[in-house]
């Protein structure tokens, strides 16, 4: 399999992911999703080539450099597309654009990882890349916006979680601490 997008391509150009710039709607937010999407379809389109590659690429002294140049040029294109953004009026202006590109790259990565690892499936890969994602970018965008933009998302998480994943019963803490939170009168502010 070849990576049209040069991301683990030693020696790529310019090019740092898939191209987003018509993913429907155009926003910021659709793009970001649209590249996450791609990001998704590339690596579990040859899932055990793909997580041989992930584990090498992550193992790999002689990798060390280029992994920081991956990140480098993942954490800059996806900062430039939230400063778009912002100009468009779709992202906050006051958020820094690189810290919130670190941590959706840190998350994508994390569960990159432990799909490698196996211990995510396809649809969990999915769900936690997309759900992250989102959350990060909850935080960004402008909330008369966010909305509307959530909305349309495909729908990921609880249900795509495989049955032993899931939490049937809610531990005790959980259960000490919403029967405190129910029965306490809510606080005037």
């Amino acid at each position: 399999m070849k990576y049209r997008t040069g991301w683990l391509t030693p020696g790529a150009g310019p090019q740092t992911g898939p191209d987003t710039r018509n993913a429907p709607g155009g926003s910021a937010v659709e793009r970001a999703f649209a590249g996450c999407e791609a990001a998704n379809r590339e690596l579990l389109a040859e899932p055990g080539y793909s997580r041989a590659l992930v584990h090498l690429f992550l193992t790999s002294a002689e990798a060390r450099p280029l992994r920081r140049k991956n990140r480098d040029r993942y954490v800059a294109m996806m900062a430039e597309e939230l400063r778009c953004g912002q100009a468009a009026g779709d992202i906050v202006p006051w958020i820094d654009t690189t810290v919130v590109a670190t941590h959706i790259y840190a998350r994508y990565t994390q569960a990159m990882i432990e799909w490698a690892q196996g211990e995510l499936d396809a649809d969990e890969f999915r769900s936690a890349t997309l759900v992250g994602q989102g959350l990060i970018l909850l935080g960004a965008v402008r909330l008369e916006l966010a909305a509307a933009r959530i909305q349309r998302r495909p729908r990921v998480g609880w249900d795509s979680m495989s049955p032993q994943r899931k939490r049937t019963t809610p531990s005790p803490c959980m259960r000490a601490r919403s029967s405190r939170w129910c029965s306490t009168p809510a606080m005037e502010w």
